[in-house]
C-alpha cells in the first residue's frame, strides 16, 4: 500500500520508519528543502535521522504530489493546520489520519471538525489517531499502543494492519470525537502537571492534580453528551498519564521549566 506523511517532525519520522519497515511504500512531506534533498539523496533527515527501505520512500515539497495518495497521515502541529490544509487536495477517494493534538487557534475547534466543516473531508473518509505515543520511546521500539477511532472500520482496519508490528500495537474505536477531544484537553494537564513538578511538589499532590483533571475533563464529556468511556482507555487516562509524568513531553517539560 502507498501512504502519506504530512510533517517530517518525530512522530512524523516515526510512522515512516514503522510502514516502510512493514514494506509500504511512503511520500513524505517536508517545507524545508534541504530536508527533502537529504531524504531523497541520504535516506535522512538533516537531523541524522536514518530512514530504512530507502527505495519504497520519495520525500517532497509539493503537497500536490498527495493527489493520487489514498492514506494521508497529518502530523504537524495544531497551530499549522489552516495553513497546510489550504494546500492539501482533498477528494472523496482519499483517507485522512489525523494525528494532530490540539484546537485550531483562531476558531477554537478541533482538527477534525476543522477537516470535516472547512475542507469538505467526508466523515467516512476521517481517522483520528491518538494515545500515549511518545516519539521517543516509539524510535527505542519500547512496547506502545495507538487508538484509531472513526466511522470507517474498513480503513481503520487496513491503517491498523499497515501500523501494526512487534511493538507498536493499534486499537480501534469508534468515537472518533471523544479520542479526539482528550487527546486534545490532556496537553492543559501536562503542563500544571510539570509546573507542580518544578514547583517541588511530590507524588501525592501530582496524584491529587490527576485524579482531579480526569474529573474535570469527564464532567465536560457528560455536557457534551461524549462517551465517558473512552476516557478510561488509551486516548483518555494512558495519553494524560504518559504526557503528565515524561520530562520527554513538550507540554509537561513546558510546566516544569
Amino acid at each position: 500500500m502507498k501512504f502519506a506523511v504530512v510533517g517530517s517532525g518525530k512522530f512524523g519520522r516515526e510512522l515512516t520508519k514503522i510502514l516502510l519497515n512493514n514494506n509500504h511504500e511512503v511520500l513524505i512531506y517536508s517545507r524545508r528543502i534541504q530536508e527533502i534533498e537529504s531524504i531523497n539523496n541520504d535516506s535522512k533527515s538533516l537531523s541524522g535521522f536514518v530512514f530504512p527501505n530507502s527505495k519504497n520512500l520519495t520525500a517532497t515539497t509539493d503537497l500536490k504530489d498527495l493527489a493520487d495518495v489514498k492514506y494521508i497521515f497529518l502530523t504537524f502541529s495544531s497551530k499549522d493546520i489552516s495553513f497546510m490544509l489550504n494546500k492539501i487536495p482533498v477528494t472523496d477517494q482519499q483517507i485522512f489520519i489525523s494525528c494532530i493534538k490540539g484546537f485550531e487557534n483562531n476558531l477554537g475547534v478541533l482538527p477534525s471538525e476543522m477537516l470535516i466543516e472547512k475542507f469538505g473531508v467526508k466523515k467516512e473518509n476521517l481517522i483520528v489517531l491518538s494515545g500515549p505515543n511518545l516519539s521517543r520511546e516509539i524510535a527505542k521500539k519500547e512496547l506502545t499502543a495507538t487508538v484509531l477511532a472513526g466511522e470507517n472500520k474498513k480503513a481503520m482496519s487496513e491503517v491498523a494492519e499497515s501500523l501494526k508490528n512487534e511493538f507498536f500495537i493499534p486499537f480501534i474505536n469508534t468515537d472518533r470525537y471523544g479520542v479526539e477531544l482528550a487527546g486534545a484537553l490532556k496537553n492543559i494537564y501536562a503542563i500544571v502537571s510539570g509546573l507542580s513538578d518544578g514547583l517541588g511538589n511530590k507524588k501525592n499532590t501530582k496524584a491529587m492534580i490527576l485524579t482531579r483533571s480526569l474529573v474535570e475533563m469527564s464532567h465536560l464529556f457528560e455536557s457534551l453528551k461524549l462517551k465517558k468511556l473512552t476516557l478510561l482507555g488509551l486516548a483518555g487516562v494512558g495519553d494524560l498519564f504518559a504526557t503528565a509524568s515524561s520530562e520527554k513531553s513538550r507540554n509537561y517539560s513546558f510546566g516544569y521549566l
